[in-house]
């Protein structure tokens, strides 16, 4: 059975909130504007990865991070963000980073992710993670928006 020979093929590329009409259809994104679901995503292999770099050690007074995160973050410190100190409190920095990716502009946002996959030592899973979830939103948006445009076209139709 082709997608022409099912009727409900583009309702399942909806969520049951817009095929009902209580959630408004997805927009396609202005030119430079970050997605909230590629937002979240993103978040998710970035916070993973920092969570599993978090260490308790007995003498310090919160988890710091281990390599290679601490080292990635140090050196984004002094040579992106141009700041003095660094101190490794890995609930602080995870704070921080979350705050790049909740409010930051798409620059801030692929800026820092350009910087760290850039790096050598950065994470192998992280980076395949991240790439991956860059794929998936393209593909999301593909058919959200070809979902979207076609219910608009069925609804002029019917008037």
């Amino acid at each position: 059975m082709s997608t022409g020979d099912d009727p409900y093929a583009e309702r399942k590329k909806l969520s049951f909130e817009e095929a009902e009409g209580v959630e408004p259809l997805p927009a396609q994104l202005k030119l430079k504007e970050v997605s909230p679901q590629l937002r979240a995503a993103l978040w998710r292999v970035v916070h993973d990865s920092l969570r599993e770099a978090r260490r308790w050690v007995d003498y310090a007074p919160a988890a710091t991070l281990e390599s290679p995160w601490q080292n990635i973050l140090r050196d984004m410190y002094t040579y992106r963000y141009h700041r003095m100190t660094f101190t490794n409190d890995a609930d602080a920095l995870i704070a921080e980073v979350q705050n790049v990716f909740e409010r930051g502009d798409y620059v801030a946002l692929f800026g820092w992710l350009q910087w760290v996959l850039r790096r050598r030592d950065c994470p192998v899973m992280f980076s395949a993670s991240a790439r991956a979830f860059i794929r998936w939103s393209r593909s999301c948006a593909f058919w959200n928006q070809k979902a979207a445009s076609q219910r608009l076209s069925q609804c002029s139709t019917r008037k």
